[in-house]
């Protein structure tokens, strides 16, 4: 099933870093909307492919102390190295805070929402809002209703032509590459 969705997920990709449009900034809008952008799209992209991966997490952090682990979707052109470095780092805290650093089965020793999207759940439709825009860099907050409350703020990045997620401030407090951004 999943190389079913790779190849429409890989042209998308594609479709959206087409050279024509590499150059336009991305719009800013005041109201939250279904994606429009490039940027938006892009991000849409990743939050339900995250949210339609039963192992995202494993996935995402290496298998979290699974032996033998081997992911079955792989977020490396998704996610710049410095957010997935960040994440995994913040994890590590994790399970060594609340496992002495080992991992156990049954317990909680990490994350236990998933930090792409910043909660437990999914939502049928994501609404998104364009804060800042530049060629290269977007700033892109989403809410799971357009008058709901915002879930996240991402910062994307355009590298080699291509969107990537490269830091994450979800609105409970906890960020992800996220600095003075």
């Amino acid at each position: 099933m999943f190389s079913r969705l790779l190849c429409p997920l890989c042209l998308l990709l594609l479709l959206l870093a087409a050279p024509g449009r590499a150059g336009h900034a991305q719009a800013v809008s005041d109201a939250f909307h279904r994606p429009m952008t490039q940027a938006e799209l892009f991000l849409d992209i990743v939050l339900r492919r995250v949210g339609s991966d039963p192992q995202a997490l494993d996935n995402l952090l290496g298998g979290r102390g699974k032996r033998n682990f081997h992911a079955s979707v792989d977020y490396k052109g998704m996610l710049s190295l410095g957010l997935l470095t960040d994440i995994g780092q913040v994890e590590h805290e994790a399970v060594r805070a609340n496992c002495g650093g080992q991992y156990h089965s049954n317990d909680v020793c990490g994350l236990d929402f998933m930090p792409v999207t910043c909660s437990q759940d999914t939502a049928p439709v994501y609404y998104y809002r364009t804060e800042n825009a530049t060629e290269d860099r977007v700033r892109i907050a989403y809410r799971w209703a357009p008058d709901g409350q915002t879930v996240a703020t991402y910062l994307l990045i355009r590298h080699n032509g291509l969107w990537q997620l490269d830091g994450i401030d979800c609105e409970t407090g906890d960020a992800f590459n996220w600095g003075d951004r």
